[in-house]
């Protein structure tokens, strides 16, 4: 892991791969290490930074420093300044996508992926639930997957629905008898599935290309298309 001090602390922060730049956001009470089956399959053909964010995993936790997801964004924006990396694909999982966003309202973002994650609130710093005003995400207009579990008990697949219907670029894939940490539950049809998006919409790289290089674990058995939800594998 390599380190750098932000305005909020010290963050931790995988940086493998070469390509363009890909970054990965966890949630509250994870780390960096929830993308650790995805990391190796994008590293072959991009660049994936991977923070632990602030208050989490490895990075520094300090009690008076802020950690609402408008700080964390502040934070992540810091490290990417630091390491001269302007636009980017970015995917987060549960508050993690809340950063994700608020990147992506700013214009960074090329390419969004969404897994079980929060909304941005237009009105405060603080993370909101499932019937939030998702307003602020209107200004979102790049391709963006939405993969989420059915079993999700925190954020139900209604929140995915509505986040689909703001988004106008966006493709939702549920995945049956998973919950929130789909990325665990589910890798072998996760990953694949990330990487897969990312090749297309983002990476610009040939169908055969994953194939030729036996990076993913397998074919991902889901079309990508806009049609409502799109159930998968688990």
């Amino acid at each position: 892991m390599n380190t750098f001090r932000t305005s909020g602390g010290e963050m931790a922060f995988l940086d493998v791969g070469n390509g363009p730049p890909v970054v990965l956001l966890h949630g509250f009470g994870s780390s960096s290490a929830l993308w650790r089956d995805v990391v190796p399959a994008l590293a072959p053909r991009a660049r994936v930074i991977a923070p632990d964010l602030i208050g989490f995993g490895s990075s520094e936790r300090l009690g008076a420093s802020a950690i609402d997801s408008r700080a964390q964004a502040g934070y992540v924006r810091e490290l990417l300044d630091h390491l001269g990396v302007d636009e980017i694909a970015v995917g987060g999982h549960g508050v993690g996508g809340v950063v994700a966003e608020l990147l992506a309202i700013e214009g960074r973002a090329r390419c969004l992926v969404l897994v079980d994650a929060g909304a941005v609130d237009p009105e405060g710093a603080h993370d909101p639930g499932p019937g939030a005003d998702l307003a602020a995400l209107d200004g979102i207009d790049v391709p963006a997957l939405i993969v989420w579990g059915e079993d999700d008990p925190l954020l139900p697949v209604e929140a995915a629905e509505r986040l689909a219907g703001v988004l106008p670029r966006a493709v939702l894939v549920l995945l049956p008898g998973c919950s929130h940490f789909v990325p665990e539950e589910a890798p072998d049809t996760v990953t694949p599935l990330i990487a897969e998006f990312l090749r297309s919409r983002y990476l610009g790289l040939p169908h055969h290309h994953e194939h030729d290089r036996g990076a993913l674990p397998g074919p991902v058995p889901i079309e990508l298309r806009r049609a409502g939800g799109i159930r998968g594998p688990a």
